[in-house]
């Protein structure tokens, strides 16, 4: 391959980078900007749009059982430690009554 030819190709690839993707961007960076100044939860209502979409809100469902089975996890663990603390004090309050 020669330069000219490398040059044409990266030259092309530039072009459509500066001319397409860098307006997209910019466009939806101020788009979130102007709604969230608006009040609009951006991120509420792509989770929303995200709902709709079925191999999104499927991915989505799956997430949010998993959470809940770690917080439901967390929960049982943490009222076990709470049940061995109130023992350990009932202990300790006996102990020193006596």
């Amino acid at each position: 391959m020669s330069v000219k030819q490398e040059t044409k190709q990266s030259n092309k690839f530039q072009w459509i980078f500066m001319v397409i993707m860098v307006p997209i961007i910019f466009a939806i960076i101020i788009g979130f900007i102007i709604s969230s100044v608006a009040g609009v939860d951006v991120m509420d209502k792509a989770k929303e749009l995200g709902n709709q979409l079925p191999f999104i809100s499927a991915d989505t469902e799956k997430q949010e059982e998993r959470e809940l089975e770690h917080y439901e996890s967390t929960l049982k663990d943490r009222d076990q430690k709470i049940a061995d603390l109130e023992s350990q004090i009932k202990r300790v309050i006996k102990k020193f009554s006596n």
